[in-house]
């Protein structure tokens, strides 16, 4: 059934109980509103039964993803020495499990140069996170992954020297994801192209900051 059929169908069903019209853009935001609590209490008992599952079955995909190596966080405490990130697509909603894929480079015991192999990573809690930083049996290694999602702030104090003499600047907004000098951020808006933002821009405006209200 498409949205125009439900919206078809509540015009129906209110003339039926003789109620006031509902408005196109107000049947919209109830349409989502209820289409994203009904996931939000599906994901919580995903995979209890059979129904559960196929109930979300349109909703679940597989998506492979290109990490990248981090280099610099500026001071942020990292669990090992490799660590990657990723974007994640705009239509993530949620999770529900991790599979790290490793590619062989040269031949290694039982492993054959070009072979891959897969490794479950397991969700990194944010009261984990410190404990295996330093944790012998629980570190970080590539037979142990671990995934953990955060909001990767790009918004960074910066300095000037001139004549022996250090300014440092400080970030305006050091919680904002989203960079206004380089446009780009970890929010959805940053993965949308420079057409699509000015076009959302122009139609519901703008925080005041270059940020597109969505």
């Amino acid at each position: 059934m498409s949205a125009k059929e439900i919206y078809e169908d509540v015009l129906i069903e209110i003339n039926k109980d003789h109620s006031s019209n509902i408005l196109l853009e107000d049947f919209n935001y109830f349409a989502n509103k209820a289409i994203n609590n009904y996931i939000n209490k599906k994901y919580n008992i995903y995979d209890v039964n059979q129904q559960s599952t196929d109930d979300l079955r349109v909703l679940k995909a597989t998506a492979m993803l290109k990490p990248v190596k981090v280099t610099d966080y500026s001071g942020l405490s990292l669990a090992s020495g490799a660590n990657y990130e990723i974007i994640m697509p705009s239509d993530y909603l949620h999770l529900l499990n991790c599979i790290c894929i490793y590619k062989v480079k040269k031949t290694y015991k039982c492993y054959n140069a070009g072979d891959t192999w897969r490794s479950p990573a397991k969700r990194l809690t944010a009261d984990m996170y410190s404990q295996v930083l330093d944790n012998f049996w629980n570190k970080p290694t590539y037979k142990n992954p671990y995934y953990y999602i955060h909001n990767i702030n790009i918004s960074r104090d910066s300095s000037t020297t001139v004549g022996g003499t250090t300014t440092v600047t400080k970030a305006s907004n050091p919680t904002n994801p989203y960079n206004n000098v380089t446009k780009k951020g970890t929010d959805i808006s940053s993965l949308l192209s420079s057409e699509t933002l000015g076009a959302i821009s122009q139609a519901f405006g703008n925080d005041g900051k270059g940020k597109p209200i969505v």
